[in-house]
């Protein structure tokens, strides 16, 4: 099987292809690092961009770097996470490719203390969101020529991760750095912190692979059965490490959970889960170790 990874440098990308690899896979790369991928300054890709006929599935995981920046960022944004993956759609089409699958996220869901499904209602108030929104909507036009496959990720932590939630807690903890617990309006007797849901990068990996090779629903909310508090997950990064976590609470409410419903992911491709304790060891373990550049 032949299958092109856009962002195959990226820390998804990265594990993707090499467990791609492993399957005797064809994989072709595709990277803003190393020149053959998205203009870093731009956000497009080349202008003479194509895919080589033959090609089976494309997987497309670019994110721009900005999409924290909010209306700062909003060129690059959209370029990135709408543009390209529009660019790269119709390229596509044009080979071929009987599948594109689209790393989007579970941020485009509205703010909600209950489990998301993949048809729970979303947000258009929020750049990010609304980029990956866009692009979602925009690649839904193409399923007439091939299979195109959105999956909305959610809390992806792991070993060499670097700048997200799960590595940032897991430096302050180790650093004996204060963790901001802000409280719960739907509970509030407690400051957790918000709770979200967490996915070990091996899983979500593994389940990209699936949807590469047998395919899946139009849209799919990729996470892992565990779900937690900003305290709950310090509290397990200080008994991993012997380190007590030291909590700030300042009596203010947090923003909503982020939790997903996986439902439709246990029935489609039951997927193998590794326990957070598991994945958290694991990623502790590694937490000195060089980051990937």
């Amino acid at each position: 099987m032949r299958i092109l990874v856009v962002g195959s440098s990226g820390y998804i990308g990265s594990r993707l292809v090499a467990d791609l690899r492993n399957q005797a896979c064809d994989v072709s790369l595709c990277s803003s690092r190393d020149g053959t991928g998205i203009n870093p300054d731009t956000g497009l890709l080349p202008t003479d961009f194509c895919i080589e006929p033959g090609t089976d599935a494309v997987v497309y995981l670019a994110c721009s770097p900005l999409s924290r920046m909010g209306s700062q960022g909003i060129g690059h944004i959209f370029a990135v996470n709408v543009q390209s993956a529009m660019v790269c759609a119709e390229a596509a089409r044009r080979a071929g490719v009987r599948r594109y699958i689209y790393a989007s996220t579970g941020n485009v869901y509205a703010p909600s203390f209950e489990p998301l499904s993949e048809m729970s209602s979303v947000r258009r108030d929020d750049w990010y969101a609304l980029s990956k929104l866009h692009a979602e909507e925009g690649l839904a036009l193409f399923r007439n020529s091939m299979d195109v496959i959105v999956t909305r990720l959610f809390g992806i932590y792991g070993p060499r991760q670097e700048g997200k939630l799960i590595p940032n807690l897991i430096r302050a903890v180790l650093n004996g750095q204060p963790i901001r617990l802000l409280g719960c309006p739907a509970n509030a007797a407690h400051a957790q912190g918000f709770r979200l849901s967490v996915s070990f990068i091996d899983d979500v990996v593994g389940i990209l692979t699936q949807l590469i090779v047998k395919g899946g629903p139009g849209c799919l909310n990729v996470a892992g059965p565990d779900v937690l508090s900003i305290r709950k997950i310090a509290e397990a990064v200080g008994t991993a490490a012997n380190k007590v976590p030291v909590f700030d609470i300042p009596g203010v409410d947090g923003p909503s959970d982020l939790i997903a419903n996986i439902e439709l992911l246990r029935r489609e491709l039951s997927p193998l889960f590794t326990p957070f304790p598991e994945g958290l060891a694991r990623t502790i373990a590694e937490h000195c170790c060089p980051f990937p550049r």
